[in-house]
């Protein structure tokens, strides 16, 4: 898919949400006139440039004329409403061009004050939370148009049209300010350093500052120029200055830079444009520098080799105006002079929406014709909301809300040649050589490794011989790949060689397909040596139990076989303490066996058959052909009580469960989802089976009895009381006991589960695992490809304490392995 191109992510929409408007005013300069027979009505005064300050939820916006428009936003029920009119601050002489929101800086300033620099060549400092028209301080220094701000920790840097950034540190004299709220620090801006830009051949439009809070890391300043040059200022650390670091002339070169420049050039691409850059954007975690040009392209280079890491043509033939990064998605928003707003994925590398969200113009102005779509002048993330959300700013007076909706994240990365081209009927994730590897297994008889970080196919094995491949599983501690065939056989794959072979069996174990298979770690009773034990089962009703080790005279082997049910088994799943298998299929009936003749127990409610189970403690989940999740207690096997709960939220055969063993949440994965649009086949659900509201069954007599005796008092009480606040205390009292007492007559344990999260997808799902050390679902589809998204929503992930991921793979991406493509 080539950089511009945009991809179909039917799971990801931008929806209008709510507008902020300046009212139109008509004064001396906004008469009506003609201008070469077009009509200038009155019209709002155009927007430049925009703040959003979440600790306030406020939204500054600078106009042409030097004002500084205010809005005061309130979120409800993830609804935003606005709260007040606009205010206007009397600002600038001259046009506003750039607006900061300052982060708080610990023994500095507080956090919620904006700055923004003019055409006047001043820079003002506002707090919204101060009742008066006018900013906080003004600063002087520069001698041309103030065109770009960024914070340096503790630092203010600025950009002009005078060749020149200046850094300005807080710790001034104090100003008086009027109504100042307390508890609030101002900065009190003061000179600190000038670098004149002398050998660089533009001005400066852009300055963006980034760190990724790593130890060591203070973080780079880098400006773009109206020429196209990119350059870098790198702080270096010193105890005696604020934040531990200060900028110093000169301490930084690299190849290219000359010790009379204060800064170091970034050695872009050679094939990448000339043209000026007037927007930049520097993203540490990514190690890149987004930068917009006047040649309607978007670029991104490494910051460290100059690399031109991507590029991304405007289809509209216009201009991009802003851009800002979503570090949780690794995306790019951006917008462009024709009200186009684009989400562009950074691990796919293409556009994945691209829609109109400014909407046409309704009067005409010296910019705009009646009829054209609005341009869009600035971006903001507004993220004090439930859900995530872009600020849009149009030059005619308006900023549109527009809310980022999709189902699940997942993206497209396409591997041509590096992937199965049947279905991808198993998936396992284990470590090799202390590297977690993804092991995948399909129809089309291959078996492959793939690397966690980029998804590259490291090994393929394939035996012409075998027959197709029915089920997967990973020994790491005998290192090697158990794969249960069509034709019967169960096949042991070296992990590293991938030599196959056909486990020794006096007599065949399975006389038809082996359909799934199950490790369990065990111990030898003679010599206390950990092994590992399989087991095997089928559509002949057997199961199969396998000695997995390699010793001198002796290959594996099957131990013991034995038939479990009249028909075909489905799944299997190991119960390791009780070093037990349990079986079901399409019987539709649960069994727990300890061995050959010992059949310890039965779980009968499934309607149709049982497809799939997992295991975490001694409970039991188990997926089935009724579209039903059901859950059991194993140590209640045969008896009223082993069904805890029946889970509801499948339209179709349930085809993979998976019990989170670190946090105890619920995967169900089913085949196809009718009710959906789009014609999606697989759906996923999370379930929070830990999150449960447990009532318990019939009360004694002599509880049953005081409960009425104390509701009777109430409702006597009630009638006899004038106070209208005691009554409804009374009220409330009463409504508990008679709840309790209601409760207690069913005489039954109640227990609501709770569906966390759900993802839909258009290919049809055959396998899942879970990476739980990185969050992560893989899902193996008929249509080829693996799928991977989160397990759990970022904040339910924090709230369970986990532990930072393992990997350096991220979160939420998607593989699609077709060699087809």
């Amino acid at each position: 898919m080539g950089h511009g191109d945009v991809g179909d992510d039917g799971n990801l929409e931008a929806l209008p949400d709510f507008e902020l408007v300046i009212p139109r005013k008509r004064g001396p300069q906004h008469k009506r006139r003609s201008v070469e027979q077009v009509y200038i009505e009155a019209r709002r005064p155009e927007l430049v440039c925009m703040a959003w300050v979440p600790e306030l939820r406020t939204v500054l916006a600078g106009r042409e004329d030097g004002k500084v428009a205010y809005w005061r936003l309130m979120v409800l029920n993830n609804d935003v409403t606005i709260s007040k009119d606009c205010r206007v601050f009397e600002g600038h002489r001259g046009r506003v061009g750039s607006m900061l929101s300052l982060r708080e800086q610990a023994d500095c300033f507080s956090g919620a004050i904006v700055v923004s620099g003019g055409a006047d060549g001043q820079i003002r400092v506002w707090d919204p939370r101060v009742e008066i028209e006018g900013a906080v301080q003004d600063i002087s220094g520069h001698d041309g148009t103030v065109t770009a701000l960024a914070q340096c920790h503790a630092y203010l840097a600025s950009g002009s049209t005078d060749r020149t950034v200046r850094l300005w540190r807080p710790g001034g004299t104090p100003g008086e300010v009027p109504k100042k709220p307390s508890g609030v620090t101002y900065p009190w801006f003061e000179p600190h350093r000038v670098f004149i830009l002398g050998t660089l051949p533009g001005w400066i439009n852009t300055l963006t500052f980034d760190s990724t809070g790593e130890v060591g890391d203070l973080g780079s300043l880098f400006a773009g120029d109206s020429e196209g040059a990119v350059v870098r200022w790198r702080p270096a650390k010193s105890i005696r200055d604020l934040g531990g670091c200060d900028f110093v002339e000169g301490s930084t070169h690299t190849e290219g830079s000359t010790h009379d420049e204060p800064f170091e050039r970034v050695p872009l691409d050679p094939n990448g444009s000339s043209r000026g850059v007037f927007k930049a954007l520097y993203i540490a975690e990514e190690n890149m520098v987004v930068t917009l040009a006047y040649d309607m392209k978007a670029r991104g280079y490494d910051t460290l080799s100059g690399r031109r890491m991507m590029e991304l043509d405007n289809p509209e033939r216009c201009m991009f105006t802003a851009v800002v990064y979503v570090g949780e998605t690794r995306e790019l928003f951006l917008v462009d002079r024709r009200g186009y707003f684009y989400i562009y994925d950074l691990r796919l590398e293409c556009v994945t929406l691209r829609e109109q969200r400014t909407g046409l113009a309704t009067v005409f102005d010296e910019n705009t014709k009646k009829g054209d779509w609005l341009p869009a002048a600035d971006l903001a993330l507004l993220r004090g909301a439930p859900s995530l959300r872009a600020l849009v700013l149009t030059a005619q007076g308006l900023v549109k809300g527009i809310q980022i909706c999709r189902e699940k994240i997942f993206q497209f990365l396409y591997k041509p040649g590096e992937g199965h081209v049947g279905p991808v009927i198993a998936l396992t994730a284990g470590m090799v050589d202390d590297q977690e590897r993804i092991i995948s297994a399909s129809q089309d008889g291959s078996i492959r490794h793939w690397d966690t970080y980029d998804m590259c196919s490291l090994r393929v094995f394939t035996d012409d011989s075998a027959s197709e491949i029915t089920c997967l599983a990973y020994s790491r501690h005998n290192r090697k790949i158990i794969t249960g065939h069509e034709g019967g056989e169960v096949r042991l794959w070296g992990v590293d060689s991938g030599q196959c072979k056909v486990m020794y069996v006096p007599e065949k174990a399975h006389a038809n397909t082996v359909s799934c298979c199950a490790l369990v770690s065990t111990t030898d009773p003679t010599t206390g040596e950990a092994m590992e034990t399989l087991y095997t089962a089928g559509f002949d009703g057997r199961v199969g139990l396998w000695d997995l080790r390699s010793t001198d005279g002796r290959s594996p082997y099957l131990k013991l076989g034995w038939k479990a049910h009249e028909k075909e088994i489905l799944s299997c799943v190991a119960w390791a303490s009780k070093e037990c298998v349990i079986t079901a299929g399409n019987e539709g009936i649960i069994r727990l066996w300890k061995g050959p003749e010992e059949l310890i127990g039965e779980l009968t409610g499934h309607e149709r058959a049982v497809t799939c189970m997992a295991m975490r403690g001694t409970t039991l989940f188990s997926g089935s052909e009724d579209r039903t999740v059901r859950v059991w207690d194993t140590e209640k096997a045969s008896s009223e009580g082993a069904l805890l709960e029946t889970l509801d939220g499948h339209e179709s055969t349930v085809v993979g469960v998976w019990a989170m063993s670190s946090t105890g949440h619920l995967i169900s994965v089913s085949t196809h989802d009718p009710t959906i649009t789009g014609e999606r086949q697989g759906k996923l659900i999370l379930w929070d089976v830990q999150q449960s509201e447990v009532i318990e069954g019939a009360l004694s007599d002599e509880v049953k009895a005081d409960l009425e005796e104390k509701i009777g008092r109430l409702k006597e009480g009630l009638e006899s009381e004038k106070d209208e606040e005691k009554k409804v205390k009374i009220n409330e009292v009463l409504t508990g006991f008679e709840t309790q007492l209601e409760e207690s007559s069913k005489g039954e344990v109640s227990m609501q589960r709770l569906i966390l999260d759900t993802f839909t997808h258009p290919e049809k799902f055959r396998s899942v695992t879970v990476r739980e050390g990185d969050n992560q679902v893989l899902l193996g589809t008929a249509e080829c490809s693996i799928v991977a998204t989160r397990a759990l929503p970022e904040d339910v992930w924090t709230e369970s304490g986990l532990p930072p991921r393992q990997s350096n793979c991220p979160p939420s991406r998607q593989w699609e392995a077709d060699s087809r493509l």
